[in-house]
């Protein structure tokens, strides 16, 4: 899997709960919707590629077991 992308995801999440959090205040409402929203996609993505990775490693498990019993 693409560790820079996921990597990137996590540091791009941290920021933007901060800075949805520094901003919430009247008259920020709009920026704060903003902020959140682009958290909330961050985290939507880097819950699907969590969800890749482990099932590519389950994957990958089963396929190394197989091969065990079968040699």
């Amino acid at each position: 899997m693409n560790t820079i992308r996921r990597d990137t995801l996590e540091y791009s999440q941290t920021m933007l709960r901060e800075l949805r959090d520094m901003n919430n205040r009247p008259g920020n409402e709009f920026l704060t919707y903003i902020l959140e929203m682009a958290y909330v996609e961050a985290s939507d993505t880097l819950r699907e590629i969590r969800k890749a990775e482990l099932n590519y490693k389950r994957a990958r498990d089963r396929l190394c077991a197989a091969a065990r019993m079968s040699a």
